[in-house]
């Protein structure tokens, strides 16, 4: 088996730390200090991160960076539950990411989502095996690709990415993460089933 290459531990490691309660750096500028530094990994694309409708709503209703954002939650309820409503913000997402690059899907609604990392392919071939062998493991839930099932964080973050309609390999830039933490009222030391992302996990996805 060839060895893992040096871009693929970085980046691994990097994942791995900006995880770390309140460490301060994101992997955007992680990246930025190894630019500094004599090695060299492929540049990524600034604009490769999807925009979602909710991102669009918050640019449109602008959350308090500090206090009670629970209006602006029920606000963004109230958007989802209204279709008309909905459409504006989804349609202004549509446009951003194209502006981007991205590519429209074949019934022109969204564009075409992320493709899958090394290591979600990889687990993606091992829930494949596991449903060849165990029929009643044939379900379609979506698939767990991260670590810790069980922490208040993942679970959110999870959570969140069904409820943002985004696919669950898409990875948040620390600084939207803590937006939606903030508009959410996350906080990782309360974790109990008045929580709507408790179990999400275990309730709702496919583990490995």
């Amino acid at each position: 088996m060839p060895a893992v290459s040096k871009s693929v531990v970085i980046q691994t490691l990097f994942e791995s730390l900006v995880e770390i309660p309140n460490f301060k750096y994101s992997i955007e500028e992680l990246n930025e200090f190894l630019k500094e530094t004599d090695i060299k990994i492929p540049k990524k694309s600034e604009n490769t991160r999807l925009t979602s409708a909710y991102d669009c709503f918050l640019k449109v209703n602008k959350p308090k960076k500090f206090g009670d954002n629970q209006q602006l939650s029920e606000l963004w309820n109230s958007v989802k539950d209204d279709s008309e409503q909905l459409s504006i913000y989804n349609k202004m997402a549509l446009d951003a990411n194209l502006a981007k690059g991205f590519t429209i899907n074949s019934d022109g609604t969204d564009v075409v989502r992320n493709t899958l990392s090394t290591n979600a392919k990889l687990i993606n071939e091992i829930v494949l095996l596991k449903k060849q062998l165990s029929p009643q493991f044939s379900h379609d839930k979506p698939i767990f690709y991260g670590k810790k099932s069980n922490t208040s964080l993942n679970n959110f973050k999870e959570w969140l990415k069904n409820d943002l309609d985004f696919p669950s390999t898409h990875s948040f830039k620390k600084s939207d993460l803590e937006l939606y933490k903030t508009t959410h009222q996350f906080d990782s030391s309360i974790y109990s089933d008045q929580q709507p992302w408790f179990n999400y996990i275990s309730l709702n996805m496919i583990l490995p």
